[in-house]
């Protein structure tokens, strides 16, 4: 009987797994296309119409992209929504609202209604319920590695991305468009597994507010609030890894073959790193593999901007995008293990508000130093300084919950 219940369980759990893989592709698709595609859209939307170089429309959309990107600042909304309405109903919410974004980069000739699209698709991509149920039902001593897996599986789906430009990019006007349409496929299939397969939550009651500060029991998580600040400072370094990635490799290989084969092999170089952080983190400690996926982040970025080889590009590449969103991600499972089940969903909300600040101040500061030192040292500032905070944040945070 009880090996029973034993093999029943673990098939329940490789079940929610194969789900939120499957989460974790259609997310990570529909997220890259921004990044993935910049120097395409850029020529039909600014370079063409107002005569401009790529340099210079790629400081100008991320400068005026700003004031969007406060539309993925109700991203916590929807995490602390989960603790009311389940995680579910939350998530199928989540993927329905990437379809208007993805519509409307698909359909629109005018770069400000483009951003209001990627802006509803960075909402989107920002909620993030699938690590919820990671904290709420994967063993603790398993949950970094099964976070390292569905980022492993992200990673393996923004390999597509170069692969299906190069099948459906033409050269003709507009036809990155094609790809958005892929992406509106892929949420509506991922939406309709999420219904069908995911088990509806139990019902559940709560008097808390959401707005209501975080706290572990009756009394204020000291860690927790370590953590919150962690998270701010390495929020803020989201536009030095994210920022101008693609534009820099299309001014310095110029050819489509070259680029699209750095796309391809930057996210293989992800996985692996995802893989490891997942598992230094469940077998050494968080606290380690944070600190050295920030190490790793630093060194990677350094080395994209000085190097001039194409394979050195494409593995710092893959290394920098790995290991700084591992180190997030990480963060991210610290702050919910460190919560009461019944708050998870509120604690991880009021992460993404500190996190999202700490973003929206770092983009702020790029566009503003990318016009005065140029894009490669402003990426450098951008990531350097919140790598210090972060690192000295995580080694003086307390070790035990409060």
């Amino acid at each position: 009987m009880r090996s029973e219940k034993k093999n029943t369980g673990l098939a329940a759990g490789a079940v929610l797994i194969a789900i939120l893989i499957i989460i974790q592709i259609g997310d990570s698709y529909c997220s890259e296309l921004y990044d993935k595609i910049q120097s395409l859209f850029l020529r039909d939307l600014i370079m063409n119409p107002l005569n401009m170089s790529l340099e210079d429309a790629t400081v100008m959309i991320n400068s005026v992209a700003i004031p969007f990107y406060a539309i993925s600042l109700i991203s916590p909304v929807f995490r602390g929504m989960v603790d009311y309405l389940g995680k579910k109903k939350v998530l199928l919410l989540n993927l329905l609202l990437y379809i208007p974004g993805l519509l409307l980069c698909m359909t629109t000739r005018k770069y400000i209604v483009f951003l209001i699209g990627n802006s509803l698709i960075s909402l989107s991509t920002s909620v993030d319920i699938q690590y919820i149920y990671i904290a709420s039902f994967i063993d603790e001593k398993k949950r970094a590695t099964v976070r390292g897996i569905l980022a492993a599986a992200a990673a393996l789906s923004a390999a597509s991305v170069p692969v299906i430009r190069k099948v459906a990019i033409t050269g003709r006007p507009y036809d990155y468009a094609r790809m958005y349409g892929i992406g509106i496929a892929i949420t509506a299939f991922v939406a309709v597994i999420v219904f069908i397969f995911l088990p509806w939550d139990k019902k559940q009651t709560t008097t808390e507010k959401i707005t209501q500060l975080p706290t572990c029991g009756n009394k204020r998580n000291s860690a927790l609030i370590y953590l919150y600040i962690v998270i701010f400072a390495w929020g803020a370094g989201t536009s030095g890894i994210k920022f101008y990635n693609e534009p820099m490799i299309t001014m310095r290989f110029k050819t489509d073959y070259i680029i699209n084969r750095i796309l391809f092999i930057q996210p293989l170089i992800t996985i692996i790193i995802n893989i490891a952080s997942g598992i230094m983190g469940d077998r050494l400690s968080r606290r380690k593999a944070i600190c050295a996926d920030v190490a790793a982040t630093v060194v990677s970025l350094i080395l994209f901007i000085v190097s001039k080889n194409y394979i050195i590009t494409a593995a710092t590449y893959g290394i920098m995008i790995g290991a700084y969103f591992s180190a997030a991600n990480i963060i991210m499972l610290v702050i919910m293990e460190s919560s009461p089940k019944e708050r998870i969903g509120r604690n991880f909300a009021w992460a993404t508000v500190y996190n999202s600040v700490g973003n929206a101040i770092g983009m702020v500061l790029i566009s503003i130093l990318a016009k005065k030192i140029g894009i490669s040292a402003a990426k450098s500032v951008i990531l350097i300084i919140p790598a210090v905070l972060t690192v000295t944040g995580i080694i003086i945070r307390p070790r035990k919950v409060s």
